[in-house]
């Protein structure tokens, strides 16, 4: 049994022939859980040394070969809060999620002219190469409006992955395709923001892709993999920083209108 972590706690697998760092369990931001990153260690040289734990790889050019991110109801109502200032700047407000038979649905209000109307939107994703497709679909309002469906829901999508409206900023990670249709990145975006931050050089992830996007009845979760069909699989022995098992270590180790 894995205890969830913070920060790049890694752990050291050597099996193989090959040295794996591998994080397990571990949180970010508040919202983000990293079920599983593993990199590769460039051309180990064994029996490897360990001494002074997996910081003495950071600086190493390791090949990301596979990488889970999940989100449950808890972390993402987490994420909705720290969109709360966007969303209101544009009008919304109460915006709340809920993953309900898999899906993820959106509900809350939005005022325009003065009212506030209630609207409901489904969200939709699918894998796009190194991201993740997110469209809002079957989006509606619970009361005539001047404004359509379709642009409350772009609208919407905007406050949240901040491409609208005063808070909006600008994203490598993050490209409009349409309408309330988005392509994002979000293994890129984490790589970036945390890896330089934690003194670890950023990994070769250019093999990565996107494998699937799974909404599961209390999570969504994002699973990266080599395009090639390689990559670390299985549970071999793991070691923590100061031992590598299998190694010799050297050292101490409602009805409405339809977008």
């Amino acid at each position: 049994m894995h205890h969830e972590t913070t920060g790049l706690d890694f752990a050291i697998n050597v099996s193989g022939g090959r040295g794996v760092l591998e994080l397990r369990d571990a949180s970010f931001f508040g919202w983000l859980r990293v079920d599983r990153l593993d990199m590769e260690i460039p051309n180990p040289e064994f029996p490897l040394d360990v001494a002074g734990g997996t910081r003495r790889f950071q600086n190493h050019r390791c090949r990301l070969a596979q990488a889970v991110l999940s989100l449950s109801n808890d972390h993402i109502a987490a994420w909705l809060e720290t969109r709360a200032a966007a969303l209101g700047a544009l009008g919304f407000v109460g915006i709340e999620a809920n993953l309900v038979d898999g899906a993820l649905e959106l509900g809350g209000g939005v005022v325009i002219e003065g009212n506030e109307i209630d609207l409901c939107t489904r969200v939709v994703f699918a894998p796009a190469e190194r991201g993740v497709r997110v469209t809002l679909v079957d989006t509606r309002l619970f009361s005539a409006s001047s404004r359509p469906a379709a642009r409350v829901a772009h609208e919407l999508m905007g406050a949240l992955f901040g491409f609208a409206g005063a808070h909006a900023q600008a994203s490598e990670a993050l490209a409009v395709l349409g309408l309330a249709d988005v392509l994002i990145r979000p293994l890129d975006a984490f790589l970036w923001q945390v890896f330089p931050e934690e003194g670890w050089r950023l990994p070769d992830a250019s093999d990565v892709r996107v494998l699937r996007v799974e909404a599961l009845p209390r999570a969504l979760r994002v699973v990266f993999g080599d395009a090639n069909g390689g990559g670390v699989e299985g549970s071999a022995p793991r070691a923590s920083d100061d031992r590598a098992e299998g190694a010799k270590a050297r050292g101490p180790a409602s009805p409405g209108r339809d977008a």
